[in-house]
């Protein structure tokens, strides 16, 4: 066999291999976390729109799809407190996120000789101004691919819809890449050409067959696990809201959010002690936990029509009300358990409730409620937070 043959071979065999390493990591991101494996098919149909419109040729145009597929790979390593976290990152926090670029190409360096498949997924978040990471590049130490791709990036980001976030208008989205543009962070030549052809770009994520049915499960099992509280079975009120974002609750149907707080706490934490007294108030919430659960599976409903959370120290209470439904018949377990409580601890327990039509959005209703009752930290968590 001849030379020139053997290295057409090995080319094969690379080209293979590379393919299948590609997929292999699809398959780890879309199992690993649903939303990254969403963000990166669309990252990638952006991204090689634009290069197409710039004339890159299809060696470059491979890399580019290639780097933008497997951009976010260092994320498999980002523990899930931090890449579920619903709103904007502590710094320790966000140290840890910029660790995901490194980690990626850490982990294709020795298995892809394609630099500049290694430069994108090094350098995506890279701004032109040395406000990026990891390594604070600027101006022209930044590649051509990786500045196609953190336009690519950023403009999804903001268009799609997370747990954390609501999707941003396309023309809202554009806007504020410009500003970016203007303030020497993204490639503003790059950016005006995402905008000729975000009309044209189908960034639909394909059926993924492998997370076919249980991933969704999956998700949200995660996410139950993220906003619970430490060494309980309470989940924070947020996840609430998180719930409500994710399609869960039923919309289509009134509800009522009750705040069962307990105005007298302080007092009753220095009568009995500190130590006690969370002793107690854990307890109460266990008894209203068991109390709701056992009324939800009686309703013959699915779990969530009547759910509790903790919020401080006070709970929250989710009910949906349908036809024929008694509210005060339902809550009156809840009301006996409390005056039990109260004669066997003397901690008063207050309930304040606000009645929520259908479609009423919940974060508008949670703002309502903490406003009479005047608690604090009402509404989604804020939107804006890194990739």
């Amino acid at each position: 066999m001849s030379s020139s043959s053997t290295e057409s071979n090995d080319n094969d065999r690379q080209a293979r291999f590379v393919n299948i390493l590609f997929e292999v990591m699809d398959e780890v991101l879309a199992n690993r976390d649903q939303y990254t494996f969403e963000h990166v098919v669309r990252v990638a149909a952006i991204a090689t729109a634009i290069g197409k419109r710039l004339g890159l040729g299809s060696d470059e145009l491979a890399s580019l799809k290639h780097g933008c597929l497997i951009h976010d790979i260092g994320k498999i390593a980002i523990p899930d407190d931090v890449l579920l976290k619903p709103a904007r990152f502590t710094r320790h926090e966000r140290d840890i996120i910029r660790y995901h670029p490194l980690v990626g190409a850490k982990l294709v360096v020795r298995h892809i000789r394609d630099e500049r498949i290694i430069d994108i997924i090094l350098n995506h978040h890279e701004r032109l101004d040395g406000s990026g990471y990891p390594n604070g590049l600027m101006g022209e130490e930044i590649g051509l691919l990786p500045r196609i791709v953190a336009v690519a990036d950023t403009y999804e980001a903001l268009v799609a819809q997370r747990p954390y976030k609501k999707a941003l208008p396309p023309a809202e989205a554009l806007a504020e890449l410009h500003r970016e543009a203007k303030a020497g962070q993204l490639d503003a030549q790059m950016v005006a050409v995402l905008e000729e052809v975000v009309p044209e770009v189908d960034a639909t994520p394909p059926p993924h067959p492998v997370t076919a049915g249980f991933m969704k499960d999956i998700e949200l099992f995660r996410s139950r696990t993220y906003f619970r509280e430490p060494l309980s079975d309470f989940y924070n009120y947020r996840y609430l809201l998180f719930l409500d974002d994710a399609g869960v609750l039923r919309r289509n149907l009134p509800y009522r959010l009750v705040l069962i707080g307990f105005p007298d706490f302080g007092d009753f934490q220095e009568r009995v002690g500190h130590f006690i007294a969370d002793q107690v108030f854990d307890e109460i919430g266990q008894n209203l936990l068991d109390c709701c659960t056992a009324q939800a599976h009686r309703r013959e409903r699915y779990d969530g029509s009547m759910m509790v959370f903790r919020k401080a120290i006070d709970y929250l209470l989710y009910l949906e009300v349908e036809e024929g439904d008694n509210c005060e018949a339902l809550l009156a377990p809840i009301r006996g358990l409390l005056v039990e409580r109260e004669a066997e601890w003397g901690l008063k327990a207050v309930l304040q409730r606000v009645a929520c039509d259908a479609g009423q959005p919940l974060a508008a209703s949670l703002r309502k409620l903490l406003a009479i009752t005047g608690r604090r930290g009402a509404g989604p968590c804020p939107a804006v937070r890194p990739t």
